[in-house]
């Protein structure tokens, strides 16, 4: 039995739509009662409630765990330290934790990996770099104004689809030999803020203007968010850092065969939330 934390995530819908096509016993850990998954048993419980956590943990033996913000690192030790016997832990990393200084991204999903190393449940890491989905900051001000303003400036990135990080993830917990090894998962292409701008701006059919925020701008609203200026000014400079995050890597083709989807793919699939009519 395979346990899916996040379950209502953009990646994690997908690993549970994956195992349960696929006939596999899975449950879909959420914190809402009314969640309904297609050939799956969901389960409810909260990483920040240890209590919720032994009775879906019941005839687990597998698992896809995932944190958020600053206490990723404190739910990912709740989950482990309750989840006895598992064979597999396959965890949710960041890419920013391969470089020397990444900011305060890269010391939450640090300090996560330490954790499950120290459990001694056999573990794979899974380290996406930007998200196609995080575009959908942008939606409001398209929306809105017409505008796309960019906090990393337009330092290139190959933005990875989520549902290929769930592809990566279930070929992961159902293939053996993945234990003990961390990937670093991209997509196909090498792109910018101002790039996808003058794409989304053609799909939509609209002029969109690219803006792109000052560097001490973006520094300050992150430490509206409680992060101390060191880690703030870190943060935004390995943002704007060309080079790990905007080199395309093979490692989702080399992983699940499949083809990884572009920028392009994924804007097409989410037009809608760019669109002048959507609420």
């Amino acid at each position: 039995m395979i346990l899916v934390t996040g379950a209502t995530g953009n990646v994690g819908r997908g690993i549970v739509r994956r195992m349960a096509a696929a006939g596999h016993k899975v449950k879909a850990l959420t914190r809402n009662p009314g969640t309904v998954f297609d050939g799956a048993e969901v389960v409810v419980g909260d990483l920040d409630e240890p209590s919720t956590l032994p009775d879906c943990l019941q005839g687990v033996d597998k698992a896809y765990v995932m944190g958020l913000g600053p206490r990723t690192a404190e739910q990912v030790a709740t989950f482990v330290h309750t989840a006895e016997g598992l064979r597999h832990i396959v965890l949710m990393s960041s890419l920013s934790v391969e470089l020397e200084r990444g900011g305060v991204v890269a010391r939450w999903h640090r300090e996560a990996e330490d954790v499950v190393r120290k459990s001694g449940i056999p573990w794979t890491f899974l380290r996406p770099g930007v998200f196609t989905s995080n575009a959908l900051q942008w939606a409001s001000s398209i929306r809105a104004e017409g505008v796309v303003r960019s906090v990393t400036g337009d330092t290139p990135v190959a933005p990875i689809h989520p549902d290929d990080i769930a592809a990566v993830a279930a070929t992961v917990l159902l293939a053996g030999g993945h234990e003990g090894r961390a990937y670093a998962l991209t997509g196909p292409e090498r792109t910018t803020p101002s790039a996808q701008t003058r794409l989304l701006g053609e799909l939509l059919e609209r002029r969109l203007t690219f803006e792109e925020v000052p560097r001490a701008t973006g520094v300050r609203s992150m430490r509206a968010f409680g992060i101390s200026a060191e880690e703030a000014e870190e943060s935004v400079r390995s943002a704007r850092q060309d080079g790990l995050f905007g080199t395309p890597l093979p490692t989702v083709h080399d992983l699940t065969g499949l083809a990884p989807r572009t920028f392009r793919d994924w804007a097409v699939e989410n037009l809608d939330a760019f669109s002048q009519a959507s609420p």
